[in-house]
């Protein structure tokens, strides 16, 4: 291969180049450039000692002396093959007699440049980034010049030229292991000894700061001569760049210690030992015990607050990582695999450049069956030299796999209705709105800070169509309500219907004591947590804390309607289960369906409203057989969500005596739902019509309630087919057209009609 042409240029020559880059050091005195021209290459050890530039920059040494190892390894080239072979234009594509012999001479396995003797490495800092990243991981002085050697060109591109030429080849532009120890090592023992630095298990690959690659359209090449390719990070710390890598961009973000950032924090509480937590976190960060731990809990949001403050507390700036964004970033590449596991080394070299906490979020994730690989790889760097090494996710984990990682794992539990209201109160202040009604939404929604966020979110974006002067403060809390509801409806999808109230308590048409019985119920939601969590009940009684109500009474007498009251009072969704969807006659289904029902309903802070459920919740059976007893086991499941579910379930029976005692124990509240009497039924009539509804002026309610005995869904099934029977003979609803609606009704009902006929 065709030599360099640098063999045409003279030493000031070079020297005059390099004066031209604005960043690289200088080169030497004048006396120095006299004296590396009168050099001969017999002599070239007594090469003369590059000049320190006055420049402030920590690679200025280094630069000056990876430079005089280059003049001095051209020294000894030109001592062993000659000025004449170096000016010949072919030199390189073909051997001659004489290399032959020199070859041959030369001891096995000495370095090319043996005569540079040892190299003495600068003894100055290097940039406070790479500083410590050395540090970290225990890099030695030997690899602190391997990497310069590999990053030269990267700041310089004349060290391209210059290695071409040392490596006797126009295409080889960038240092392969074989030149880099010819140039580093002074003696045979050395460079077999030092070879074992660039082998995978050492520092320089084993954390990804350079990498071995083979000669471009080459498949099996030798050790030696693998090209050194520095990491971008490493490059952008040697230059003092402090950005985060473009490649960690799309999955990361940086949790930055600043006073304006920290405040809201300082406030959060996690119910964890925070402060053993923090001074071990400081003990990491002094280069003592290193820490990692697992956070887990439902709040993801929560989870990366907390280790923004272990972050504030450390003084450490917070590097997330999400890894389910990574893992379908890693996963429209190929191979996967080894981006995946390159993008974690890339995170745990930020975290030692700048002196951060990684923090691997949304871990379980990487628990799927088609993820297998990038959890050994995630396992694998959990045991790399990091000082604090934190992991987020919904549950507790098993992070052993064959390594020693000494994990710590935390549970972070569930938000209190402080710390809920804290995170209403934080969002709407973010977006200027009005926190008056913070404490009523931590009361009425179980959301997490992630879902909170949203809901705030999407009620700023609503309102920035029209002025705030118009949007009163009860718009707001109605926008407010709405967005909090919208957060969790994904989650029954399949399992239940979403039912719209539509009625209040003045649509309510019941004896005084279920009223009064109902009004409790709601009572009991928005008191549960000062009852349960403040006053402790929740901790003494461990379970059977939810509020749970049995609607006992015959079809049609209000349960529907009262379940709806109870929703639209507290603001919350009210979902019909579907029993068709939950009971399967397949073994063990039921219980499955079961828990994702009531664990949608954990989730979607939702009144869960059994209807007409007593084919699922009849007696148990005696057991005569196996299904007899599969339909035990299902029940007593059953019995087990409900004593833990903590939210509002509605269980409406026709018949009261069709429940298991078991199921009654476990009940709050039994709401009784009678027949209505005649004074109820009148006024269910009188309520029953529309405003813009006209009577004839034979419509007595008086005389409908005394003859009509129906409960109130029979008397809106007339009202409904009298107004359609009146708008088919385009009058006003008339008595006749009642009596007719009444004929069908008791007929579906296999009743006969009570109503009397008109006097003629």
């Amino acid at each position: 291969m065709k030599s360099a042409i640098l063999t045409a240029q003279t030493p000031q020559a070079a020297l005059a180049e390099r004066a031209r880059m604005p960043f690289m050091p200088k080169a030497g005195s004048p006396r120095g450039q006299s004296s590396a021209s009168s050099t001969s290459p017999g002599h070239a050890t007594t090469a003369p000692r590059v000049g320190i530039t006055d420049d402030d920059h920590p690679l200025a040494p280094w630069l000056n002396w990876l430079d005089q190892r280059l003049r001095l390894a051209l020294g000894v080239t030109r001592g062993l093959v000659g000025d004449e072979s170096i000016r010949d234009s072919y030199r390189g594509l073909y051997i001659t007699p004489n290399e032959v012999d020199r070859l041959l001479a030369q001891p096995a396995g000495q370095p090319l440049f043996a005569g540079l003797g040892a190299a003495a490495v600068p003894v100055g800092p290097l940039p406070a980034a790479f500083d410590r990243l050395a540090t970290a991981i225990g890099l030695t002085p030997f690899d602190i010049a391997a990497v310069l050697l590999a990053v030269a060109p990267e700041l310089d591109l004349r060290y391209e030229r210059l290695y071409a030429f040392l490596q006797d080849d126009v295409s080889r532009k960038r240092p392969s292991v074989d030149l880099a120890l010819n140039l580093l090592c002074g003696s045979t023992e050395e460079k077999l000894r030092m070879r074992a630095r660039f082998l995978p298990s050492a520092p320089l690959l084993r954390y990804g700061l350079l990498q071995l690659l083979p000669e471009s359209g080459q498949t099996a090449v030798p050790f030696a001569i693998h090209i050194i390719k520095p990491d971008t990070q490493v490059v952008a710390a040697l230059l003092g760049e402090t950005s985060i890598d473009a490649r960690l961009g799309a999955c990361a973000r940086v949790h930055a210690t600043t006073p304006a950032a920290d405040a809201g924090l300082a406030q959060q509480h996690w119910g964890l030992p925070m402060a053993a937590l923090v001074q071990a976190a400081r003990l990491a960060v002094a280069g003592e015990v290193p820490l990692r731990c697992h956070f887990h809990g439902p709040d993801a949001l929560a989870l990366q607050a907390l280790a923004d403050t272990l972050g504030v507390a450390s003084q450490q700036a917070v590097l997330h990582l999400d890894l389910a964004q990574l893992k379908q970033l890693a996963q429209a590449q190929a191979p996967h695999e080894r981006i995946f596991s390159a993008m974690l080394g890339a995170a745990l070299r930020h975290a030692w450049l700048h002196g951060a906490i990684v923090c691997f979020d949304n871990v379980d994730v990487l628990y799927a069956a088609d993820s297998a690989m990038e959890l050994c790889a995630l396992l694998d760097h959990l045991s790399y030299p990091a000082t604090v090494c934190l992991l987020t996710g919904t549950e507790a984990r098993n992070f052993g796999g064959g390594t020693d990682t000494g994990m710590l794992s935390l549970s972070v539990p569930a938000p209190t209705r402080a710390s809920r209201q804290h995170a209403w109160h934080a969002e709407l202040g973010r977006h200027s709105l009005s926190v008056d009604a913070a404490a009523t939404l931590a009361a009425r929604f179980q959301l997490n800070s992630s879902q909170t966020r949203d809901a705030v979110r999407a009620v700023a974006s609503q309102l920035r169509l029209k002025p705030m002067a118009t949007t009163a403060a009860q718009d707001l809390d109605g926008l407010l309500f709405a967005a909090a509801r919208l957060q969790t409806r994904h989650v029954f999808a399949g399992l239940a219907q979403l039912i719209e109230p539509r009625h209040s308590w003045a649509d309510l048409i019941l004896p005084a004591d279920t009223l009064a019985q109902l009004h409790e119920i709601t009572s009991r939601f928005l008191h549960q947590d000062q009852v349960l969590g403040e006053w402790g009940f929740a901790s003494k009684l461990g379970y059977g804390t939810g509020t749970t109500v049995l609607f006992a009474g015959p079809s049609g007498t209000g349960k529907t309607m009262a379940a709806e009251v109870l929703a639209h009072a507290l603001g919350l969704d009210l979902y019909r289960i579907d029993l068709a969807a939950v009971v399967s006659k397949y073994i063990g289904e039921t219980e499955k369906n079961l828990d994702r029902l009531f664990t949608a309903a954990a989730q979607a802070n939702a009144v869960l409203f059994f209807d007409e459920a007593d084919a699922l919740f009849g007696k148990r059976t005696e057991v005569k057989d196996s299904h007899d007893r599969y339909a035990n086991l299902e029940i007593s499941y059953l019995l087990q969500k409900m004593e833990q579910y903590q939210g509002i379930a509605i269980l409406a029976s026709n018949l009261r005596q069709n429940l298991d005692d078991a199921f009654v124990r476990r009940l709050a509240f039994i709401v009784h739902f009678p027949f209505p009497d005649e004074v109820q039924r009148r006024r269910i009539w009188n309520g029953v019509w529309p405003s813009g509804m006209c009577l004839a002026d034979d419509v007595n309610m008086d005389e409908l309630a005394q003859e009509l005995k129906l409960s109130g869904g029979n008397i809106k099934n007339v009202a409904l087919a009298a107004a359609f029977l009146a708008a088919q003979d385009g009058t006003n609803v008339t008595r006749h057209h009642i009596r007719c609606a009444a004929e069908r009704e008791f007929q579906k009902l296999g009743r006969s009609n009570s109503m009397s006929m008109p006097v003629s």
